[in-house]
């Protein structure tokens, strides 16, 4: 394993020194040691190629998120039945089943004994999700034509373990993934927690209000949650990718001037997500490596490797 981290730190240490270029500055001997007041030199050019970036420490209050996984549910969306409203002969059909319609949009044109048509309009904006007569059919005015379904908000539920069950309760904000689209985050609300515990799995069903506006969430998706809880803290907090390990323990980078980066231990406090917050070692204000932190402690460590 230790020659395999050996590997590890040669690799990095050559493609940064690869992206250093012949013209940049040359790390200084010794950098590599916690307190050396001269840090690790990296010029702008190689901080551009290896993705490094730099944030500026600020005291923020960090919530903490409970993941859990659901369902968008089906028979729990409301559902509207449109009527004919007239009697008559189902002279065209404009709505196609899937559909998306807005409130007022005409589904079909019935045609009565008369001869003067009449539009059958929706009342809701939702999805067509049925349809139940045909061109040509004859229609009274009680007979049930469509069936639009709301599709926004739509009605997911979660299912909640029983030993978190005192940390979820109606109100509380859910961000909300699927498979189809990893890199979109949607909102939703959790408007209730049932009152039963499923005996097999153990988990109780929260129904969330899930915010579906482009009508891009379907019906049976299934979700990945993050409900925000009451708890959390506050303090310095950087992301779990800035910190590394060191001889002496978890430590950060900080940055000295345009091109300097000084390592810096640090103890470390609650982890909250992709977040882990710094207790001691970094002060607000401070600029330090949020990413690319790797390579700069390959960098740090190349002198030991030669």
């Amino acid at each position: 394993m230790k020659s395999w981290n050996r590997v590890v730190w040669i690799a990095a240490a050559s493609a940064l020194a690869a992206c250093r270029g012949q013209d940049a500055p040359a790390p200084k001997a010794g950098a590599g040691q916690l307190g050396d007041s001269q840090g690790i030199v990296i010029s702008t050019e190689s901080q551009a190629a290896i993705g490094l970036k730099v944030e500026r420490l600020q005291v923020t209050s960090m919530p903490e998120t409970l993941t859990v996984v659901g369902r968008i549910l089906q028979d729990a969306q409301t559902c509207h039945h449109i009527p004919a409203k007239a009697a008559g002969t189902v002279e065209s059909i404009s709505a196609a089943l899937g559909q998306k319609v807005k409130k007022g949009a005409v589904l079909a044109v019935l045609k009565g004994r008369d001869g003067k048509e009449t539009p059958v309009v929706s009342d809701h904006a939702g999805v067509v999700t049925a349809a139940h007569v045909g061109q040509g059919e004859l229609v009274d005015a009680m007979t049930y034509l469509f069936s639009v379904t709301e599709v926004d908000p739509l009605w997911g539920v979660l299912d909640i373990h029983e030993k978190n069950l005192a940390r979820v309760r109606v109100g509380q904000s859910v961000q909300l993934r699927t498979a189809a689209y990893p890199d979109s985050a949607f909102r939703g609300k959790i408007i209730f927690v049932s009152p039963e515990i499923d005996d097999v799995t153990r988990t109780v069903k929260a129904r969330v209000a899930i915010e579906n506006p482009d009508g891009r969430l379907k019906l049976g998706m299934f979700l990945d949650a993050s409900v925000r809880l009451d708890s959390g803290a506050r303090g310095l907090f950087v992301p779990q990718a800035a910190v590394q390990t060191g001889l002496e323990g978890p430590l950060v980078f900080r940055r000295n001037g345009s091109a300097g980066f000084q390592p810096v231990k640090v103890s470390l406090g609650r982890e909250l997500g992709d977040w882990v917050q710094v207790q001691s070692g970094l002060k607000a204000g401070d600029d330090v490596v949020v990413a690319g932190a790797f390579m700069v402690k390959s960098e740090m460590l190349k002198d030991h490797i030669e």
